[in-house]
């Protein structure tokens, strides 16, 4: 196991490190995308409904996903009563932490050394896709963290006898589905099958133990499943069959599903979401083609065959889930999350041969991500002193959205403090100071280009990000729609979760049935890019008045609610 001290310092610098950059500004952003509201909701309606089996979240839609997620909101929210961006985010981002902490513990009872460890547990919480992740109210922390500690569990189980463990697994994995649905336990399984081929255990054996921890995991999620059904009949089997088999064979309608993508779309995806150690991956390409070239497929496999078994674990994993999610039509990066933590591993230790072997890439390496850095500030440093004239060359579309953001860098500018300013300035300082150990001390580079891009997770999830989301949000217009709520019903032409969610879920979902028998005024929330042809498309009895419009754009640079009265 390693130096037991050692071990402890590093797990507590750990804990510390990564609750710093999580906690203290989770509630600092509004709600202003679809996704984060929209799982909300379903938490809000818990709360005031006491439905915890099947509430209903936008004037009587079902919640597409399991409840796993939204309970643990509702937890967080109990304090205070009722749930607000901090409590809808916090388990996200305290799984994550347990997450990474959980990937330390595994390498290092795995055999890694401290220094793999560590190294792998801040490449998986400073991944861009897992860091989103950390800091977002969706479901797909939930189910990675269950997902990732099921298997830690299990493995750990069969090499120690312990039924505690194996118990414990089981749970996970049952937890994992109440998180998104049936396919933690079709992943889980697969994966834990073919890692027990590959370390050489009996077919047999290996498929019995696989199907019983699939059974006792799925009558355990299951449980929930049937009370679901029971609540909502066929309209809930309809969504099951929707999310969990037409998602996968591809006969989800197009308006359902907007996440179509070619089979090569999650390569790319995980390369981004894996940012900015891709760059690793990339610089290193030529070299590796060139051994697998060498070597051939028979001496690919002998070399995988020779592999320790958590490094057979990791292949098989991020291989899994590859392979699966790239055969239906329905893809989008954030599927892959489950196997982020187990490609870090493989990352760190590939880090630590090449400390051994290969220092110039590594220095390569910690060169670029530094200079990335660098331009990243001085771009920002120079939008703050933007010239209209500069971005002539742009689209209409395109020019509006820079003239946003320079105004919203301008305005965040206008409020640093010179205690800001010097946290701001810490990861360009140690980007630059990473330049003084190119030759010599590639260790120091890579530790300062760490430090440097940690400060900057930081500066962006307590600065940049909220200001840029609170000039996205409709939080103030919620306020404004308040009192014609509470004195009548408020349309709304599209689910505008974010506004949803400000309002109570007091908004109704508007149909055209509507306007046929419309005698009073009827309130409409509408998308600027949606009045003009809905204001056509109107019968000569009805007439159209612009009550009011959002002062700043919402949830888009490009998009402004406008509340409309309709009347005969």
């Amino acid at each position: 196991m390693g130096n037991q001290s050692q071990v402890q310092r590093d797990f507590t610098l750990l804990t510390l490190v990564l609750l710093l950059i999580t906690l203290p500004w989770l509630g600092e952003r509004p709600f202003y995308s679809r996704g984060e509201p929209r799982e909300a909701l379903v938490a809000q309606a818990m709360l005031e409904s006491g439905d915890y089996i099947l509430p209903r979240r936008y004037d009587g839609d079902i919640a597409t996903k399991p409840p796993l997620a939204h309970w643990l909101m509702v937890a967080a929210s109990l304090p205070s009563g009722k749930v607000d961006e901090f409590s809808a985010r916090l388990p996200s981002a305290l799984l994550s932490v347990i997450t990474v902490l959980g990937l330390y513990l595994f390498c290092i009872y795995s055999g890694t050394g401290s220094a793999t460890a560590l190294l792998a547990s801040l490449v998986l919480f400073g991944s861009a896709e897992w860091y989103r992740s950390s800091i977002t109210c969706r479901v797909d922390m939930t189910l990675s963290s269950f997902f990732v500690l099921s298997l830690f569990a299990l493995v750990f189980a069969d090499k120690s006898n312990s039924k505690w463990l194996r118990a414990s697994g089981i749970i996970a994995l049952a937890l994992a589905t109440l998180a998104k649905g049936p396919v933690a336990i079709v992943l889980g399984t697969a994966v834990y099958f073919l890692y027990n081929l590959s370390i050489g255990q009996r077919i047999g054996k290996t498929a019995i133990k696989t199907a019983l921890i699939g059974l006792f995991s799925a009558v355990l999620a299951g449980v929930w499943y049937l009370l679901a059904i029971k609540r909502g009949g066929s309209e809930f089997l309809d969504i099951f069959l929707n999310e969990n088999v037409r998602r996968f064979t591809g006969t989800m309608k197009e308006a359902v599903d907007p996440h179509t993508h070619g089979v090569l779309y999650l390569f790319g995806a995980l390369l981004a979401g894996f940012l900015p150690w891709s760059f690793l991956l990339i610089l290193n390409a030529p070299t590796a083609i060139r051994a697998l070239i060498k070597k051939g497929v028979g001496g690919f496999k002998k070399a995988a065959g020779s592999l320790p078994d958590y490094q057979k674990l990791s292949l098989i994993v991020v291989a899994v889930f590859l392979v699966f999610f790239s055969i239906p039509s329905s893809k989008r990066g954030v599927y892959l999350l489950p196997a982020y933590p187990f490609l870090s591993v493989l990352i760190a230790d590939w880090v630590v041969k090449l400390y051994r072997t290969r220092t110039k890439l590594l220095s390569g390496f910690s060169v670029l991500l530094a200079v990335i850095i660098i331009t990243a500030y001085c771009a920002s440093f120079l939008l703050t002193l933007a010239d209209p004239g500069w971005f002539g060359f742009l689209k209409p579309s395109g020019l509006n959205t820079v003239y946003w953001a320079v105004g919203v860098l301008k305005g965040l500018a206008g409020t640093i403090n010179p205690l800001w300013l010097l946290i701001i300035l810490g990861p360009l300082l140690f980007s630059l100071l990473s330049f003084k150990y190119i030759k010599s001390k590639p260790l120091y580079q890579l530790g300062a280009v760490f430090c440097g891009y940690y400060l900057l997770l930081f500066v962006m999830h307590a600065a940049i990000l909220p200001a840029f989301t609170r000039e996205l949000s409709p939080r103030d217009f919620a306020e404004e729609l308040k009192p014609y709520i509470a004195s009548g019903k408020v349309y709304s032409y599209e689910n505008f979760y974010a506004l949803n969610f400000y309002l109570d879920r007091a908004l109704h979902k508007f149909r055209p049935e509507i306007l046929k028998e419309l005698q009073k005024p009827l309130l409409l929330v509408i998308k600027n890019n949606d009045l003009e042809n809905f204001k056509n498309s109107l019968p000569d009895n009805l007439k159209l008045e612009v009550i009011s419009k959002t002062n700043h754009p919402v949830r888009k640079p490009k998009y402004y609610l406008y509340l409309v009265r309709l009347y005969p």
